[in-house]
């Protein structure tokens, strides 16, 4: 099997790859393309290679329960394997986006809102916890085709740093993340007892 178009070198930094149940896979943007744009899979066992184009942009492999996962560039996970269970329960989905401030780290803020842009399949929750200063301030869940629900937070919620902790329990899979947001003051430029 030859490829369709060659790998762009000037964007081979974007390759993934593994190997997984007797096959190697590997993710590359071809061509003219500046994001991933096929999938080039070695069989061993029947020593041929198949190229399509699916578009993960990164492969995680659970050897210890044999699954094997591709991460989307939209956000969605998705599994490449059957199965819809981890060991007949559902898969469990943790994830935690790292801090944000505003203009500097030191800077307070007050938090009034906050929102979570996500497709959560039918009859799947996603639940998402906003975070201030490692504190879990509050907790909501998510459910539906990227509803957007704009979160309000307790009175005087302050703080510096902030973000998002995500997590479900899925046997449907198919959750997909596409952002988030927090809605807050910055408290810059404000003298002490004003």
């Amino acid at each position: 099997t030859r490829l369709e178009e060659p790998i762009n070198k000037d964007f081979a930094h974007l390759i993934s790859a593994c190997y997984h149940k007797t096959k190697y896979r590997f993710v590359y943007p071809s061509g003219t393309s500046e994001v991933i744009n096929r999938e080039a899979l070695y069989d061993f066992d029947i020593k041929k290679w198949t190229i399509n184009t699916l578009n993960q942009a990164s492969y995680f492999v659970e050897n210890d329960i044999d699954i094997i996962t591709g991460g989307g560039q939209t956000g969605k996970l998705f599994r490449l394997e059957d199965g819809q269970s981890d060991d007949g329960g559902d898969i469990v989905m943790q994830w935690q986006s790292r801090d944000f401030f505003t203009s500097g780290p030191a800077t307070q803020n007050i938090f009034c809102y906050f929102k979570v842009d996500a497709h959560v399949p039918e009859g799947e929750t996603l639940t998402a916890s906003f975070i201030v200063d490692d504190v879990v301030i509050q907790s909501h869940t998510i459910s539906g085709h990227r509803t957007n629900v704009l979160h309000p937070l307790p009175e005087n919620t302050q703080g510096s740093l902030w973000r998002v902790d995500l997590s479900a329990s899925s046997d449907a899979g198919g959750i997909a993340l596409y952002g988030f947001t927090a809605f807050f003051i910055p408290l810059e430029g404000l003298a002490n007892g004003t």
